[in-house]
């Protein structure tokens, strides 16, 4: 799991509120809850806070799918991608800023994920998916807070 650890800096972000995108997304599949608790210690020793889980959601992205520039909600702290599926070769990155303005992104493949420390506050997104009509990426997300 690649990690993106973007310390704070008391910088204002704006709230995007509820992503606008498109494709075909589930959420609290049994198996994948399972991931959410397995994985925790990992996140903790990675961001260095005890966290609780929230939930788990499933997207998967087809021809011209998009996630639109967005911050997740507010009792969300960390959140993971992971690519569960993917039948094109092509990368199809996930996108964030840094509180400085710093742009990052990374290729998530097949059995990877990429950790997003204060997602609540820093943008991300994906751009239009480019792809055969009949190819398609499945990720999985996990979403955490942090325990107070």
């Amino acid at each position: 799991i690649d990690y993106m650890c973007n310390s704070h800096w008391n910088q204002d972000v704006k709230q995007f509120g509820t992503a606008n995108s498109y494709g075909i997304g589930t959420d609290e599949i049994p198996e994948c809850k399972v991931l959410l608790f397995e994985l925790k210690e990992l996140v903790e020793k990675t961001i260095g806070f005890q966290i609780e889980p929230i939930n788990t959601y499933c997207r998967i992205y087809n021809k011209d799918a998009e996630l639109s520039h967005h911050i997740d909600r507010n009792d969300v702290d960390a959140t993971i991608s992971i690519c569960l599926e993917k039948t094109f070769k092509e990368d199809y990155p996930l996108y964030s800023y840094d509180y400085d303005g710093t742009l990052h992104f990374k290729d998530i493949k097949v059995g990877d994920g990429m950790l997003i420390f204060n997602s609540h506050e820093l943008e991300h997104w994906r751009e239009k998916l480019e792809c055969d009509k009949n190819d398609y990426a499945f990720y999985m997300f996990l979403l955490w807070k942090i325990k107070k």
